[in-house]
């Protein structure tokens, strides 16, 4: 019966290469896991600095242009109320005249 203990000590040695195969699997597997989810951290951190940049360009721009615009508002105003002063008088006469209370 030498070759029952035989046909056993194979199908001990097959279980026990499955049985490592399977544990380096599962090593390599969260290895490479935790690989992925460290690139997975610098891609994230490189976007969000990306995406925080963009957004501090785009708030910049946007405060520029509100500036230069609050800039133009006033100049227009400006001479808007210049142009009433220089112009009152005969805006008042046209307004009376259109009223009817040019007397």
């Amino acid at each position: 019966m030498e070759l029952f203990k035989w046909l056993k000590e194979i199908e001990q040695v097959y279980e026990e290469l499955i049985e490592n195969a399977k544990k380096e699997s599962l090593v390599q597997i969260q290895l490479l896991e935790e690989q992925q989810k460290k690139d997975l951290e610098i891609l994230l951190k490189e976007k969000k600095g990306f995406v925080n940049s963009t957004l501090t360009d785009l708030s910049n721009e946007v405060n520029n242009y509100l500036d230069n615009l609050k800039i133009k508002n006033s100049e227009i105003i400006k001479k808007i109320e210049l142009n009433y002063k220089k112009n009152k008088d005969k805006l008042i006469q046209s307004i009376k005249e259109k009223l009817g209370y040019d007397f």
